[in-house]
């Protein structure tokens, strides 16, 4: 078990975060699509859950999918052992005050499997009567039992304590400090309106969604090299979505139009200052050389967060020329000195790709002093034609 490696996990009904981190310098953060309202409405259809005729049990094959989803999204390695899970939100929180309720202490993965196989025999007013029972969750409880318990064991943790605390407490900190120092956002209440507006100028969803994942993938997995916070990843999402919708105006220098549009397209909620970093990322995707002097963001601290974004939207716009949905972003791989993206997909696409970022990747290079190579995925090189 690594010395005061904690995870902090915050359940919710559309996804899950696991945030890895030593004290208050957080080391990995990765979303996963396991939210309880998902997870009910294709596992858990009726409550209690019960199998049809010749098939496995629907708790089965809850747990195979949320281990295949954990094991898929976990560093190279696999997950460390962690001295302890700290849970945010109500799915958590409900569960300690029921463990509670019946005399227990903290919560360990036994505990939580006992609950498990409890809960799926109850319905759903036997769910309702259970003592410490939040009125809200008797639908999504056992999906969020199941949930926790997987991650538990999958990070070796010896128990789960709640907190009071949620997703939306430290993003309210962050904002506060990022006002504070004249850099704020609070664009991630705004990314649905600026999707929309890509959709509205003509992007295909399917594109924007590829792009999309490239970029948060990007993010996530290099969050130990950037050291961003997740406001960060907003502004490169919202100019992954943008960074060619110029091209409707003309292909001819489409960064220039991609940026005319993001500074006077309308955008309610978003502000001028958010609007200038998106613009601005937009305007210098295509590459070339780029200088403090070319943005206004000369002050140091600026001028190192906007470079880093910068060099990540390039590497998306290499991934994501070839036709996205033909290239896949597998793996991102952190070595000493190097930086290594495993592809896959259609083979010209994937060459593409490949030949792409070694024109692109100057500033990433420059930036993070790491040698970057992208490379296709070994156990794809048989199957991809």
């Amino acid at each position: 078990m690594a010395k005061g490696l904690a995870a902090l996990v915050d359940i919710g009904g559309g996804s899950v975060e696991i945030t890895l981190c030593r004290g208050r310098r957080l080391l990995r953060s990765t979303s996963f699509k396991l939210g309880v309202a998902r997870l009910q409405q294709v596992f858990l259809k009726t409550i209690p859950p019960r199998a049809g005729p010749g098939e496995k049990s629907p708790l089965a094959k809850l747990r195979r999918h949320v281990r295949a989803l954990l094991a898929e999204g976990a560093p190279r390695g696999g997950w460390p052992n962690v001295s302890r899970i700290v849970g945010s939100a109500g799915t958590i929180r409900a569960l300690d005050r029921i463990h509670r309720a019946a005399g227990g202490d903290f919560l360990t993965p036994k505990h939580l499997n006992r609950w498990a196989e409890h809960f799926s025999t109850l319905s759903r007013t036997g769910l309702a009567r259970v003592p410490g029972m939040d009125p809200k969750r008797p639908d999504t409880i056992l999906a969020g039992v199941v949930v926790l318990e997987e991650i538990a064991r999958a990070l070796g943790s010896p128990r789960v304590d709640p907190t009071d605390y949620s997703l939306r407490d430290g993003m309210l900190e962050e904002e506060i400090e990022t006002a504070r120092r004249g850099a704020g956002t609070a664009l991630d209440f705004h990314l649905k309106d600026v999707f929309e507006k890509a959709r509205g100028w003509g992007v295909p969803v399917r594109h924007l969604r590829h792009v999309q994942g490239f970029a948060e993938r990007l993010f996530d997995r290099l969050a130990p090299l950037h050291r961003l916070g997740r406001a960060h990843r907003d502004y490169l999402v919202a100019a992954a979505w943008l960074q060619d919708v110029g091209e409707l105006m003309s292909p001819v220098h489409h960064e220039r139009h991609s940026y005319y549009m993001v500074k006077n397209g309308d955008f309610p909620g978003v502000d001028a200052r958010e609007l200038e970093w998106i613009g601005q990322l937009v305007l210098w995707h295509k590459g070339g050389k780029i200088d403090r002097t070319d943005v206004p963001f000369k002050e140091t601290a600026r001028w190192k967060i906007f470079c880093r974004l910068l060099s990540l939207l390039r590497i998306v716009d290499a991934l994501e020329k070839p036709q996205a949905h033909l290239v896949t972003l597998r793996g991102v791989h952190r070595q000493r000195g190097r930086v290594r993206l495993r592809l896959k997909g259609n083979r010209s696409a994937v060459d593409l790709a490949i030949l792409r970022v070694e024109q692109k990747k100057e500033l990433f290079e420059k930036t993070f002093r790491r040698t970057l190579t992208a490379v296709i995925d070994s156990s794809a090189k048989k199957s991809v034609r």
